[in-house]
C-alpha cells in the first residue's frame, strides 16, 4: 500500500494575534499559566495530509489543535501505515515534552483540516517545569495517549474491520462532527487494510443510510447505527479519556 506520509514539518508563522482557545488542553489551565503561553502561541493551518512530525525525529513544536484532527501513525519499512491514535481540540500534539522528550515515536499526519496553536517545545517544557497545572494536564493527556495505543492495538487485533470502521468514524464524530473531510484511501491506511476494503465497506454504509460519501468527504447521517455495531475500544477509549479528565 502506497504511503501518503510524503507532507512536510508544520512550519508556524511568527506569533500574531491567537484567537479565544476551543482547545480543551488551554481551557484547563489557569489564568496565570495561559497568560504566560499567550505571547508564545502562533495560530497555524492544519492542511491535509500535512506531516507535523516525522517518527524519532526532532520536534520543534508542540500543537494544541483548535479545529481538526491529527493521527498518530505509525509506519512500516515496505510503506504500510496504521493509524494507533488520533488527536483533536481535547488534546496536545507534544505533550510528551512534559518528560523532557522532544520526538514523537510515531509520525503525527493532518488527518482533518482545521487549526492549531503552535509553541516551540523548549517553551512548552520551560513553562510545564515552573507551573504544576500546566505539567499535570500534559502528564495526563500522554497518559491518554498511552491508554489509547494500547486499546487501539487491541482493536485492530481482534475486532472486524465493520466495528474497527465505526469506531474511527465515531471517534472523527465527536472531534470534527457530522462532516469529514477526508479520503477513502487515507481512511484505508489508518485502518491498516486496502482501499477496496474500505471502498466495500462504506457502500454498505451508504446503502443502509449511515453515512454519505463523496470525493474525499464521508459524512455521517446515522450516528446511532454506528454506536450499534461499534466493539467495546470506542467506551473503554471514552472512559479512559474522562478518567483522565482531558
Amino acid at each position: 500500500m502506497a504511503s501518503i506520509l510524503d507532507g512536510h514539518p508544520g512550519s508556524p508563522a511568527p506569533p500574531a494575534a491567537v484567537p479565544a482557545s476551543h482547545n480543551a488542553v488551554l481551557a484547563r489551565l489557569d489564568h496565570t499559566t495561559r497568560e504566560r503561553l499567550l505571547p508564545h502561541l502562533s495560530a497555524v493551518p492544519l492542511k491535509f495530509g500535512e506531516r507535523l512530525a516525522a517518527a524519532e525525529q526532532p520536534l520543534t513544536y508542540a500543537y494544541f489543535p483548535e479545529r481538526g484532527a491529527v493521527s498518530l501513525v505509525a509506519n512500516l519499512s515496505d510503506g504500510n501505515t496504521l493509524e494507533v491514535g488520533m488527536i483533536g481540540s481535547e488534546g496536545v500534539v507534544g505533550a510528551n515534552a512534559v518528560l523532557g522528550i522532544d520526538w514523537m515515536p510515531c509520525s503525527v499526519i493532518v488527518q482533518v483540516p482545521g487549526l492549531a496553536l503552535a509553541i516551540r517545545i523548549h517553551v512548552l517544557q520551560q513553562e510545564a517545569a515552573r507551573s504544576r497545572p500546566l505539567h499535570d494536564v500534559l502528564s495526563h493527556h500522554v497518559q491518554l495517549e498511552l491508554a489509547s495505543a494500547m486499546q487501539t492495538a487491541v482493536c485492530n487485533n481482534f475486532h472486524p474491520v465493520e466495528s474497527r470502521c465505526a469506531r474511527w468514524l465515531l471517534q472523527m464524530h465527536d472531534m470534527v462532527g457530522s462532516h469529514l473531510e477526508v479520503s477513502q484511501e487515507f481512511l484505508a491506511q489508518m485502518l491498516g487494510v486496502r482501499r477496496p476494503t474500505v471502498t466495500l465497506l462504506l457502500g454498505s454504509f451508504e446503502r443502509a443510510g449511515v453515512v454519505a460519501c463523496g470525493r474525499r468527504r464521508i459524512e455521517i447521517l446515522d450516528r446511532r447505527h454506528l454506536e450499534e455495531i461499534v466493539c467495546e475500544c470506542y467506551a473503554a477509549l471514552k472512559q479512559s479519556q474522562h478518567r483522565l479528565e482531558v
